[in-house]
């Protein structure tokens, strides 16, 4: 019997002794333990959800049979299920599907072209008894821009019907694989004596065992998000170990337990009870290498938010609490904004997704603080929505954006904002706000 003591420590020390890390062999087998868990006692809350397979998959091929690409319409029902792989894809990527390589593809996928990454994935879900991985680099004709439109609108399906999502966390490009050892959060040794406990083993580490996944290379990712939410399983595959993360469960390699993760974000309702902010600043914190990405990237959760509460999307923003979203504010240095043929640009000053850079909202905590002050005062809209509209060329939010207006109710005065001071001094700066005639209405700062 292992007893394992977990210590929070501010900084952690080189020096402690290592305990040698697991084979691939005993990390895969522990991953089926999980999901055999997960399968046999969480009831219908971890099973897949989608409405549709998507439309091409790999075949993951066995040791006589290399991998191909395979349509979806042709597998049977019986034999539907399929993992999926959120990964890096670094400054390049050596095999992508193309229009030119389609049809090779489709009869085997050379396996020396086969990056480190996409090869773990597949022996992960060949492990597992799954037939079929979908990797969007290899399952969406990358150079065909009307399927790839296509594509990125369900991703919604795609991730939410995958039996496990894979997570290469640590892994910067292809090449990194899923069980790369290039990192550590934390440090872990074996007391030898310690009275009345067979064997203890001590592991420090920083801050919450949770939030490990979330200080990874993947997730400073734009894209990874939606698959972070959509997914109702997770193995997280990192440096340090392998985290699991369901619906109903949290628990990491070494064996620590949660019974829920601490974000709730997997399709739980109690998410939905408030409007999704956090994970819209999270969103705009993430690293997009092509601007134009950043409107398809929302499409799955958008579509998934939409389906759980009725609510409308307004290009990021929602209709029932819209005067509350138009309040963000721009945190960080504009970014430049690289051009890519496919996507949706051209987006209203009045949506946070216009802005390339960090957002944040209601960023004096003007309702937080007055209820510090008076627990009776009451903070009232003014301001109502009376009508919107967004007009897209084609699918929502993976098309052009062709119009889009809010109407808006409510009193109006003119004022001037004077900066004061050198902006770099803070972000959002200080400043005052005067009406025409030069009268101070009110200041605001940090």
């Amino acid at each position: 019997m292992t007893t394992v003591l977990t210590l929070r420590v501010a900084a952690i020390s080189r020096q402690a002794p290592w305990v040698s890390s697991a084979s691939v062999k005993d990390k895969i087998t522990k991953i089926k333990r999980w999901l055999e868990n997960c399968k046999s006692n969480h009831g219908n809350h971890c099973m897949p959800k989608a409405k549709r397979i998507p439309h091409r998959l790999i075949d993951g091929g066995t040791s006589e049979h290399p991998p191909r690409l395979v349509l979806g319409q042709q597998i049977a029902i019986q034999n539907q299920q399929y993992t999926t792989l959120s990964h890096c894809w670094g400054a390049s990527l050596p095999i992508r599907t193309l229009l030119s390589n389609l049809q090779l593809y489709s009869d085997q996928i050379p396996p020396q072209t086969i990056p480190r990454t996409f090869e773990d994935a597949m022996l992960i879900t060949r492990e597992l008894g799954v037939r079929f991985i979908w990797i969007d680099a290899l399952c969406i004709v990358q150079d065909d821009a009307k399927e790839w439109e296509q594509e990125a609108a369900k991703m919604k399906d795609i991730y939410s019907g995958s039996i496990l999502n894979i997570a290469a966390c640590d892994s910067p490009g292809s090449a990194g694989g899923c069980f790369s050892m290039n990192r550590s959060l934390t440090q872990t040794f074996h007391l030898p004596l310690v009275e009345g406990v067979p064997k203890l083993l001590v592991r420090l580490q920083p801050g919450d065992t949770r939030q490990f996944t979330k200080q990874t290379i993947l997730s400073s990712r734009g894209w990874v998000l939606q698959e972070q939410l959509l997914s109702h399983r997770i193995i997280s595959c990192m440096s340090d170990e392998l985290h699991w993360e369901c619906s109903e469960a949290y628990e990491t390699e070494l064996g620590i337990q949660f019974n829920s993760h601490p974000s709730d974000i997997r399709g739980d309702p109690r998410m939905y009870q408030c409007p999704t902010r956090w994970h819209v600043v999270n969103f705009s914190e993430r690293n997009f290498t092509y601007w134009n990405d950043r409107l398809p990237t929302l499409s799955g959760i958008a579509e998934n938010y939409e389906s759980i509460t009725g609510d409308i999307s307004i290009i990021g923003l929602w209709q029932r609490s819209l005067i509350q979203d138009l309040l963000w504010i721009r945190m960080g240095p504009i970014a430049p904004k690289p051009a890519r043929g496919i996507g949706a640009a051209g987006l209203p000053s009045w949506s946070w997704m216009s802005c390339p850079s960090r957002i944040k909202f209601n960023i004096w905590q003007l309702t937080m603080r007055v209820r510090q002050i008076d627990r009776y005062v009451r903070v009232q809209e003014y301001c109502k929505l009376i009508d919107f509209s967004v007009t897209w060329a084609g699918i929502s939010f993976v098309s052009a954006l062709k119009s889009a207006h809010i109407v808006l109710y409510g009193p109006s005065v003119e004022v001037t904002i004077d900066i004061e001071g050198k902006l770099e001094q803070s972000n959002p700066p200080s400043f005052t706000v005067r009406y025409l005639n030069g009268v101070e209405l009110c200041t605001g700062a940090i």
